[in-house]
């Protein structure tokens, strides 16, 4: 196995789990706006709703990118079960459990009424419904994210609820200065008014899309990857001796930090002196890191390189 192959599987094996453990993450955070939405006393409604609309429309998102990471593993599951289940041997069980069916019949002590399908059949049709359930999320998730601008623009324009007061509590609000914040609100008692849960609002990029987004920050990995590797490749003369030498120098290089999370990279690392591009070896680490393919990156790379990274290719 070659070693961009072998580099490949590591990417496709180790960093799916921190994709999923992220996009969970994203949902657990999702829910609690969610759940902050249901405290009472919050407005006003149309803000109230408009969140609501917003969170519910993230979370399908989040679901639908955990599917879109999960499914490919279980398509492959059913290619491999349709493959085994199509093999000559499978075929001949078959054959011999109907044969048994059949005089089973014949003396009379078989219920069934019919054979059983060939085994490829259900394999077949779990591996059309897996593809089916891909395709219908894939397709789901462009339709929401095609609107990410228009709900980017209304939600840049419209404030998070806040906790509304009675008329008694009125002026308490009307003298706060934290306009728009969650207040504790003082009654004409003396006491104080338990303090609302807060609603966030969710930072959005001005006038970037979430793709370019993620693209700049993939060339910004990719600049700095080169960089450390471009500092690193001189020194790395004995690999097995100057490697752990150069970590525990350097712990805050990032070349370090991914290997530390997929050990496989770092055979890689140890033989930059042998490799033709510097930038190539970039693209494969930060692939590995962002659960990307290398030449997503490189495309990253070429089209949001940071300005002052001409040298660095």
């Amino acid at each position: 196995m070659s070693a961009d192959s072998e580099l490949e599987r590591l990417r496709s094996e180790l960093s799916q789990a921190d994709a999923l453990a992220a996009r969970r993450a994203d949902l657990a955070a999702v829910d609690a706006d969610l759940k902050r939405l249901d405290a009472p006393g919050l407005g006003p409604s149309s803000a109230v709703l408009f969140y609501r609309r917003y969170y519910q429309r993230e979370r399908e998102k989040i679901t639908l990118r955990i599917d879109l990471l999960e499914l490919p593993r279980k398509i492959e599951t059913c290619e491999w079960n349709y493959k085994l289940a199509s093999s000559p041997g499978e075929r001949q069980l078959h054959e011999k459990h109907c044969q048994m069916i059949r005089q089973g019949r014949a003396l009379g002590r078989s219920k069934e009424t019919s054979l059983p399908p060939y085994p490829e059949v259900a394999a077949q049709k779990s591996l059309n419904d897996v593809r089916g359930q891909f395709r219908t999320a894939e397709l789901r998730l462009q339709e929401l994210t095609a609107r990410d601008t228009e709900w980017a623009e209304q939600l840049r324009t419209t404030a998070p609820p806040v906790p509304l007061a009675t008329e008694a509590e009125a002026p308490a609000i009307a003298s706060s200065s934290n306009i728009g914040q969650p207040t504790i609100l003082t009654k004409s008692t003396g006491h104080k008014r338990a303090r609302l849960p807060s609603v966030r609002r969710p930072t959005v990029s001005n006038n970037l899309t979430t793709a370019e987004v993620n693209g700049r920050r993939r060339a910004k990995l990719v600049g700095r990857l080169i960089e450390e590797l471009n500092a690193l490749r001189p020194l790395m003369q004995i690999p097995e001796e100057d490697y752990p030498k150069l970590r525990a120098k350097n712990p805050k290089y990032r070349v370090f930090k991914i290997c530390k999370k997929n050990p496989g990279a770092s055979e890689h690392v140890k033989r930059v002196c042998d490799r033709p591009s510097i930038n190539r070896l970039a693209y494969e680490l930060a692939a590995v890191d962002c659960g990307v393919s290398a030449s997503t990156i490189e495309t990253a790379w070429k089209r949001y390189k940071p300005k002052g990274s001409r040298l660095l290719g």
